[in-house]
């Protein structure tokens, strides 16, 4: 699953249950880094993930001519060409923050979280002579950095990156020496560790070497990597105040390291127990340089180590619409276009675009620009619309149809036999065997199945409260009742045409809707123990009937103020029949009212994996 296309793990998931739980453990878990290289002149930043080995282009005016400093949480921090300007970026929403200039040199900066966070700092680190280290502090709307200097015993070279865990920055210098500075209370603390001298860096059989630290956290707790040649990765943890060396298998850790910023990742699928480093392979084989504890080797062949972390290159979220897919500018397959930004289109526009669009398309969307995003978010959102499904009392097969995107599906259902389906709720059917008495449920895309005793009490209505793995569940059967009299039901104008009623719920409120011949469905609301008509517009409702059960949604997108029945349109058109209150009219034509409710088709809740 991990290595299939986003449109190829839905299709999967549809397999079984089994699949469905591998294909959402995919999306759940699939949260690896990529890495982007960031050149300092040119408007153009690349993309590379590395799992599915694809490379992207982003056209960002913005940029100009800046170099890059860190990045996290999808965040970078850059320095514009005069090296005193700083400002943060985000690359996939184009947002930019600002940040007061800064004059003074640093050896090591970072931040602890997003710049839009309440808790953001941004931390950089200098030595100034032998004893003496300056720290300034910023955070996002300031109009000054502020910078106080420490005395210290270690005159302290800066060995590794700067790194924030549990709110304290920490950095790793020469000596062996580990500073802590607490930015909420300005203080510098440091500790020189009795076993500061790794055999493996400082001994002289590696000292031709060209060697690295990184420091990066895991679960709030500080990690130490060292690197020396094509050598083996060494990982070392701080456990109480101890440096202990990891597992060698790092027990399902993901390592994405760079010269400013680390990460680590835990239960990636295809890339656990791996350092990866931001450079392709010998070649330029699209396969990015990794040691994998595994196989006890690096990937490609043994790389030249001064070429793992080139200065233009680190580790970035990828983009959050997106996470591993193909969509973004892709430069592999067509050229490059200007300003891929550009297209503003009005809100309410954008919803009914966003709401015609297939799955695929409504991804492709969302990757246009953070509005094209949010309006596609606003979509999956409310987008929850009944399918409906028929379900014929011979053979293993149902068939499945979406109104709104108008695609029919078919499920092979060896569970189900003869049977006769007799309600619908949450996503469960209600079914019968061809005894008539044996009842059990069933749900058709997990393949879940509940039993219920023998009843061989006829009725004429049944229903389900809520779904059967709920406490609250329970199932009930009515059999005689009074005539309800309606005046336009019993008007004799109306004599001879079909009529139904239909109950249904919307949010804790009973709703009645009648329907007669081909006339306009009437919408009534209990109020007080009155029934008082409701507005002939729907007020956004949308009404999904049928002979078992009926369900209201409200604010879906492309459905608003209509009543749909399981039904298709005329020469199966492929348009399921549908009243629109906006219009005052049936679609598709005038249909014959017997036939908008098939015995064999009820409204059910869409694939739980598709919503």
């Amino acid at each position: 699953m991990s290595l299939l296309m986003l449109k190829d793990k839905i299709r999967a998931s549809t397999v079984c249950k089994k699949w469905c739980e591998a294909a959402k453990s995919v999306r759940v878990v699939h949260k690896h880094q990529w890495f982007a290289s960031i050149p300092t002149f040119g408007n153009s930043i690349n993309l590379f993930d590395p799992l599915e080995r694809k490379k992207y282009t982003l056209n960002l005016p913005e940029k100009g001519v800046t170099d890059v400093a860190y990045s996290k949480d999808g965040w970078l921090l850059m320095r514009r060409s005069s090296f005193v300007e700083f400002f943060f970026f985000n690359p996939y929403s184009r947002e930019l923050i600002s940040l007061p200039d800064n004059e003074l040199p640093y050896q090591a900066i970072a931040f602890s979280s997003a710049p839009t966070s309440e808790t953001c700092t941004l931390v950089t680190l200098n030595r100034i002579s032998e004893c003496i280290v300056a720290i300034s502090t910023c955070y996002p709307g300031a109009t000054e950095w502020i910078t106080k200097k420490f005395h210290c015993a270690f005159g302290p070279n800066v060995h590794s990156n700067l790194v924030c865990v549990n709110d304290s920055f920490y950095c790793f210098t020469s000596g062996g020496v580990l500073f802590e500075f607490d930015p909420a209370s300005r203080t510098l603390s440091h500790q020189a560790w009795d076993d500061v001298r790794f055999p493996e860096i400082h001994n002289n059989e590696w000292s031709y070497l060209p060697k690295e630290l990184y420091l990066m956290e895991q679960k709030g707790e500080l990690i130490l990597m060292y690197t020396y040649g094509a050598e083996k990765p060494v990982m070392y943890k701080l456990v109480s105040s101890k440096w202990e060396e990891m597992s060698s298998t790092l027990d399902g850790l993901t390592i994405f390291a760079s010269m400013y910023s680390s990460e680590t990742r835990m239960d990636v699928l295809g890339m656990k127990n791996s350092v990866y480093f931001p450079k392709y392979g010998l070649r330029n084989n699209m396969q990015c340089v990794s040691y994998s504890y595994n196989d006890a080797r690096y990937y490609p062949d043994q790389p030249e180590r001064r070429l793992l972390c080139p200065v233009d290159s680190l580790w970035i979220d990828p983009p959050p619409f997106l996470m591993s897919n193909k969509d973004v500018n892709k430069t592999n397959n067509r050229p490059e276009r200007e300003n891929i930004f550009s297209f503003d289109l009005p809100s309410c526009l954008l919803g009914v675009i966003m709401s015609l669009l297939m799955l695929k398309d409504k991804i492709r969307a969302s990757t246009v620009c953070k509005k094209w995003r949010e309006a596609a978010k606003s979509v999956r959102v409310f987008h929850k619309h009944q399918w409906f499904v028929s379900i014929p009392t011979f053979g293993n097969s149902i068939n499945l149809f979406d109104p709104l995107e108008r695609k029919k599906y078919t499920l092979n259902l060896p569970e189900k036999g003869v049977t006769d389906v007799a309600y619908s709720k949450d996503g469960w059917l209600l079914m019968r065997r061809s005894s008539f008495v044996e009842f059990f449920f069933f749900n058709p895309y997990s393949r879940e199945l509940i039993s219920l005793p023998d009843n061989e009490l006829p009725y004429q209505a049944i229903a389900f409260s809520s779904a059967p793995t709920s406490e609250t569940c329970t199932l009930v059967t009515l059999n005689p009742w009074d005539d309800v009299r309606f005046p336009e039901i019993h008007n004799n104008e109306w004599s001879y045409l079909p009529k139904e009623l239909y109950l249904m719920e919307q949010k804790g409120e009973l709703i009645l809707m009648y329907t007669y011949g081909a006339e306009k469905p009437v919408m009534y609301k209990l109020v007080s123990s009155k029934w008082e008509e409701m507005s002939s517009t729907l007020d956004g409702l949308t009404i999904f009937a049928s002979m078992y059960s009926s369900e209201t949604r409200m604010d879906v997108l492309g459905m608003k103020n209509s009543v749909y029945f399981p039904k298709y349109g005329l020469r199966n058109n492929m348009q399921c029949v549908s009243y629109s209150y906006n219009d005052a009219r049936y679609y598709p034509g005038q249909p014959e009212r017997r036939l908008l409710c098939p015995v064999d088709s009820l409204w059910i809740d869409p694939p739980p994996f598709l919503r």
